[in-house]
């Protein structure tokens, strides 16, 4: 591959060479990005797959000024640790990673499988049938399991709407997972986004008071509740708490207790409100699992999970 290390690229993250580094194998795609997102924009590419020129989204992470010399050495650090990870998931419910680049800014960029149409949000304002919303929300959760079922399990850290794609036959694609775990937003520079705090459990919020536990301990069963909290938004298509304006406000709420009010083609399938409610129950263990979730709503079976947690000791 070809040499990076001389310094005359300024402003490219220069790294050494290894198998996730796509940078001299992504062609770029117009001159300008396609879309910005709270610490990253999103650019467009091409990259070879399977032999065919495939298109690709790169999203750049956008970093500010930092106090920590080491800022990029380490982020890149634990990047490329979690990427080893994301080169073996396979999905059709969670977004493809390709890997890296490191010529489209000061930080890394994620290759990322390209997705023509919207956010699940955006799909259901014109495709608003309560059994498309109920499909969605299930592949969701097909998404998630399979995210958990990993070992050991992946994190999202940040689901909703705004980070559930809609690929082109309208199925439902989680991405963005783990991302949360990584970026410090203190050391990105950040554009202003709904709050995310209205997705996110209350025991991320207010954190048991112990100084050995690194903040915020995001697990397994805070994705479980900002699933729920994603369920409402695509059902209600709205964010959660869309009446109150003041994060405070939201967080005081969830704190104590307060969820939003289920719209009516939620409350008319109990089997679905009862799972909403669990879900996100203000206790962490009273949540279901992702796998539970799924058979709740038919999606598996006891003896396809069985088979799942078989296949996940057998080598690939």
């Amino acid at each position: 591959m070809a040499d990076r290390s001389a310094a005359s690229h300024q402003g490219m993250c220069v790294v050494d060479n290894s198998d996730d580094d796509l940078t001299e194998f992504i062609e770029r795609d117009g001159e300008h990005y396609i879309g910005i997102g709270e610490h990253s924009d999103l650019w467009k590419g091409k990259l070879e797959v399977d032999t065919v020129r495939t298109l690709v989204a790169i999203k750049v992470l956008r970093g500010g000024s930092s106090s920590r010399p080491d800022f990029r050495e380490q982020l890149i650090k634990e990047l490329r640790r979690q990427g080893r990870i994301w080169l073996r998931l396979s999905h059709p419910h969670v977004a493809k990673f390709y890997g890296f680049v490191y010529n489209f800014g000061m930080l890394p960029g994620l290759v990322l499988e390209f997705y023509e149409g919207k956010n699940v949000m955006e799909y259901t304002k014109l495709e608003s049938s309560d059994d498309t919303k109920l499909r969605l929300v299930g592949e969701i959760a097909l998404g998630l399991k399979y995210l958990h079922q990993q070992w050991p399990p992946i994190i999202h850290g940040d689901l909703r709407g705004a980070n559930v794609l809609v690929d082109s036959k309208g199925h439902a694609v989680v991405a963005d997972y783990g991302l949360a775990l990584i970026m410090d937003s203190s050391e990105f520079t950040s554009i202003k986004t709904a709050g995310t705090c209205r997705w996110t459990a209350p025991e991320i919020m207010n954190p048991p008071n112990n100084d050995d536990v690194p903040l915020p301990q995001f697990t397994v069963k805070s994705d479980i509740f900002s699933y729920a909290m994603t369920v409402f938004e695509i059902f209600a298509g709205e964010q959660p708490f869309n009446e109150k304006k003041s994060d405070g406000n939201v967080i005081f709420a969830i704190l104590n207790g307060n969820r939003p009010v289920l719209p009516e083609s939620i409350e008319s399938k109990a089997d679905l409100a009862n799972l909403v409610r669990q879900s996100w129950s203000q206790n962490p263990d009273q949540r279901p699992t992702a796998r539970q979730i799924c058979r709740r709503l038919g999606l598996t079976t006891w003896y396809g999970d069985w088979m799942d947690t078989l296949r996940g000791y057998l080598p690939v």
